[in-house]
């Protein structure tokens, strides 16, 4: 009987390891992949704007110093997030110049929830690379991220060519990291999350919704 007990404690506790490493696995899958294309912007200025190239540096360390930070914490602060995000956005504000427009809108109030970390830098970083990356001239990119109703609703929407027909996360190359946000999304908080990928007037929107008080 004691040696049942025991053998089902040890089983949870195997299949609780393993959930987490998977998700961590995930998490792995969907870090910045942007280090060479920053590196070519900081060669390409250091000649004839070194402090822009010394700036670049700087934000590049500090969305690499957040990624390995986080290595072992799956839940971070809200604000730490947009703190990792403005680094970000400012390293590829370098990269492509004045063809990138973001705006940011940032309900206050949110700043001290716990979500998932490196959670939103997907939905952005898709929005740029599939997005305003394709977009001849100025490529623009919202986002919007408030608590309403016990929810952290966080919308990413940008000016390019959208979703091709017929999309969808399981079968499109464009979905990876997209995919891997609404896994990760579901290893914490089950059928709670959501994540809606459509078109919205301009270019493609990302809605990520997470109850602010449930997670796994």
């Amino acid at each position: 009987m004691l040696q049942n007990v025991k053998l089902r404690m040890q089983r949870a506790e195997l299949l609780d390891l393993a959930g987490r490493a998977e998700l961590r696995a995930l998490r792995a899958q969907i870090n910045p992949h942007f280090l060479f294309n920053a590196l070519n912007v900081v060669a390409g200025s250091i000649g004839s704007n070194p402090e822009a190239a010394e700036e670049t540096l700087s934000h590049l360390a500090d969305v690499f110093r957040y990624t390995l930070s986080r290595s072992d914490k799956e839940w971070v602060p809200l604000s730490e997030e947009m703190e990792f995000m403005q680094a970000y956005l400012a390293v590829e504000r370098a990269r492509f110049g004045p063809r990138l427009e973001i705006e940011v809108q940032f309900d206050e109030t949110a700043r001290d929830l716990i979500i998932p970390t490196m959670i939103v830098q997907p939905l952005v970083e898709n929005a740029i690379k599939h997005g305003t990356a394709q977009v001849v001239g100025t490529g623009k990119v919202w986002i919007n991220i408030s608590a309403q109703e016990s929810c952290l609703h966080v919308t990413v929407r940008d000016n390019g060519p959208g979703f091709p027909a017929g999309f969808t996360l399981d079968t499109e190359a464009q979905g990876h990291g997209l995919r891997n946000t609404r896994d990760r999304l579901h290893g914490h908080y089950g059928g709670a999350s959501r994540l809606r990928c459509e078109n919205g007037p301009m270019g493609a929107q990302v809605t990520l919704t997470i109850p602010t008080g449930t997670r796994r």
